[in-house]
């Protein structure tokens, strides 16, 4: 077996171990983490993992995107 298989095998595992930690990071904290301060006060059983936390939460970060290139634009005209 060539090093640069056995490099190439284990370089991969770890750029999946990175990208699967980053994906984890960025939807569980940042997305579901907001989705679910806003599902809170509707549903109070309501757990960070529920698919609603994600719905609002991805919600929440396309109306701040959208604003924000709305508040780019006015500024830049």
């Amino acid at each position: 077996m060539p090093v640069e298989e056995v490099m190439g095998g284990v370089l991969g595992g770890i750029a999946r171990f990175l990208g699967r930690w980053l994906v984890e990071l960025v939807l569980g904290v940042v997305v579901q983490g907001v989705g679910w301060l806003l599902v809170r006060p509707f549903r109070p059983q309501a757990a960070p993992e529920d698919s609603a936390c994600l719905l609002a939460g991805l919600c929440f970060w396309c109306v701040a995107a959208a604003g924000g290139v709305l508040a780019w634009r006015a500024v830049a005209a």
